[in-house]
């Protein structure tokens, strides 16, 4: 630039050779900037692919690519922690390509329980993200949490009930009606199922979908849902009725079928007002650990309702009474039934005797029958 200024210099400006010269110097700078430019964009375009080249190789030689996938699954440790798994799942799905081939190949990841309520309208994106997590869990078996029928077709239910073979655990809220409907032997992978919540319509006969849960071992209910239903009392290891006022020899006609039976709930019971039948056949629940009732604050009998039970590996047993004001705790203990009913069941540890009217002979007398107790609450 200086050697062409520097023969400019002396030039006439006033001739046109002179001017011509100029000119010819701007058009060359200019087709020189305007070939720079090109080659500046040229490789700012591959100084970019280089970049992006970069980025995607540092990955593939970074040590955690060097783990074997087995251990790769150790994230599964970040989605049990917390009750919210959805969003470290998808978390760890979105760290990179490799994760997430490891994470949408890893059904564990994915098999938790995600509630879902059919009454509300849902997005064509939620229906296809809900298929998507359900999916990623096959072929494992899934907890279902459905809360209030559709009052009209719904692509989401429809594609739940489809599942059915697949629920591993029920929470059902709302009309059973649905649930009623489902054939029999559609529920081939269920072990737990909770209808504490749910309402029902009346119906002529007993509904047998249960029956063919051969898997089935822990229920929560109401009695009367549990009327609406056959269950397979036989192969039950836990049972919990749900706090309504229900009849205590209609509860302790159910326990007696539940052979297998390990934990037992039971309130609200309603005592017995009558002396237990001596003559009734004992019993023997050979596998039943836990049993808690919780009896109406009626101040009726309670024994009965232990008269018939034979518990040899009892080792939790809980009594309390509701207390409502203005109303009486359970006070009448028939000492010989009850007695009887500690000698067959003779290895309870933990026992809670709440809101029971008890003299301090009869407390005695109890607890020496006990031989293996280390805690008690009273």
């Amino acid at each position: 630039m200086e050697s062409i200024l520097s023969s400019l210099k002396f030039g006439d400006p006033c001739t046109p050779s002179f001017a011509r010269e100029v000119r010819g110097h701007i058009s060359a700078a200019e087709s020189n900037i305007a070939r720079l430019d090109t080659e500046i964009q040229d490789l700012t375009r591959l100084r970019e692919r280089e970049r992006e080249l970069l980025a995607a190789l540092k990955p593939l030689v970074t040590p955690i690519r060097k783990l074997p996938v087995e251990l790769l699954k150790i994230f599964l440790l970040l989605v049990d922690s917390t009750e919210d798994w959805l969003l470290p799942a998808l978390l760890v799905s979105q760290i990179c390509a490799h994760w997430r081939r490891v994470a949408c190949a890893t059904p564990q990841l994915w098999d938790r329980c995600m509630p879902l309520d059919l009454s509300k309208a849902r997005s064509d994106a939620y229906l296809a993200t809900t298929k998507t997590i359900f999916e990623r869990s096959a072929p494992l078996s899934v907890p279902v949490s459905l809360d209030q029928e559709p009052a009209e077709a719904s692509p989401l239910a429809e594609y739940l009930y489809g599942l059915a073979p697949r629920w591993k655990s029920l929470v059902w809220s709302g009309s059973s009606s649905r649930l009623r409907a489902l054939p029999l032997g559609s529920l081939d992978s269920l072990e737990s199922v909770d209808l504490s919540r749910c309402t029902d319509v009346p119906s002529s006969s007993p509904n047998e979908v249960f029956l063919g849960a051969q898997r089935l071992r822990m229920v929560t209910l109401s009695l009367g849902i549990m009327d609406r239903f056959q269950r397979p009392w036989s192969q039950l290891t836990s049972l919990t009725v749900t706090e309504r006022v229900h009849p205590a020899q209609r509860l302790l006609e159910v326990l007696l079928q539940c052979t297998n039976i390990v934990e037992v709930s039971f309130a609200i019971m309603m005592p017995w007002t009558e002396a237990p039948a001596l003559s009734a056949p004992i019993i023997p629940l050979p596998r039943l650990k836990q049993l808690v009732l919780i009896f109406g604050p009626d101040g009726g009998n309670i024994t009965p309702f232990f008269s018939r039970l034979s518990l040899p590996a009892l080792t939790t047993l809980g009594i309390m009474s509701v207390a409502v004001s203005g109303t009486d705790t359970v006070t009448w203990w028939s000492s010989e039934v009850f007695t009887q009913f500690q000698r067959r069941s003779p290895r309870v540890q933990e026992l809670t005797l709440l809101g029971t009217s008890l003299t301090s002979e009869r407390g005695v007398s109890l607890l020496t029958e006990y031989p293996y107790l280390i805690w008690i609450d009273m």
